[in-house]
């Protein structure tokens, strides 16, 4: 693995936990905790499996289940998280878009490379 991936993997472990840790400040539940661990995780693991071709072969087709999972529940609780911008009293409208606009980018920007690794450990070495 190239430096700048392992770089990538210590952005995407602390970028994770700093999530997790949000959200069991916001008082989430153990299941939403757990739900967001696996994501985190399976992202995780979608990258280190592009580049240890033995453990993107021992997913085999799991990736897609992997992938799937991944995109579907950092879909739902980035939405979640823009619900709770708009429910703040804090913030004046202009900041809540702002917050919601920036909040989205910096989601996919940050989990992009993670699903690219999946679909890549999918149609490269997963034998599709």
């Amino acid at each position: 693995m190239p430096w700048w991936a392992a770089a990538y993997t210590i952005v995407l472990v602390g970028l994770s936990t700093s999530g997790l840790i949000d959200d069991l400040r916001d008082g989430r539940s153990r299941w939403y905790l757990l739900t967001g661990t696996f994501s985190a995780a399976f992202s995780l693991l979608m990258v280190v499996a592009y580049w240890a071709a033995p453990l993107a072969q021992g997913l085999g087709f799991w990736v897609v289940a992997i992938l799937i999972y991944a995109i579907t529940w950092d879909t739902w609780s980035t939405a979640l998280d823009l619900r709770s911008i708009d429910r703040d009293p804090e913030l004046s409208e202009e900041e809540r878009g702002l917050y919601g606009r920036f909040g989205v980018v910096f989601s996919a920007v940050v989990v992009a490379p993670a699903y690219g690794c999946g679909l890549l450990v999918l149609l490269e070495r997963g034998g599709v």
